[in-house]
């Protein structure tokens, strides 16, 4: 359990090396902002990173914040969907990205959390 500023410094960059650990290929690239860990993640480990860090002891991502959608049009991968969990046993927070071309699909999590859907319906009629 986190208790202070330190241990949540200390573990944060654990939570970089149990995913590392189990997707040695799922995280593109990581940062620190605000006492906040952010991972761009591979898309097609979307689904079991989130499964892993909700249901792994040692993470504890039990509470799905929201999700929403940001429109970079000049990128290739115009879209980046945005996911925020939380651990209330550690008091952490997360976030996680996904980078998605004009016309990809990207997978649902409502069945890992049931309350993505309605964030999933309004960043599809946001962004399609």
């Amino acid at each position: 359990m986190v208790n202070n500023e330190t241990d949540i410094d200390n573990y944060l960059p654990k939570i970089i090396d149990i995913i590392n650990d189990n997707y040695p290929n799922g995280i593109i690239e990581k940062s620190f902002t605000f006492g906040q860990l952010t991972l761009t993640i591979e898309i097609a480990e979307l689904k079991n990173i989130i499964s892993f860090l909700k249901d792994d002891p040692r993470c504890n991502f039990h509470c799905f914040v929201d999700l929403c959608g940001v429109d970079f049009p000049d990128r290739p991968l115009r879209f980046e969907v945005v996911y925020h969990l939380l651990s209330l046993i550690n008091n952490t927070r997360i976030r996680l990205k996904v980078n998605v071309a004009d016309n990809s699909p990207v997978p649902s999590i409502m069945d890992i959390f049931p309350a993505a859907n309605w964030f999933e319906r309004e960043a599809f009629d946001l962004y399609g």
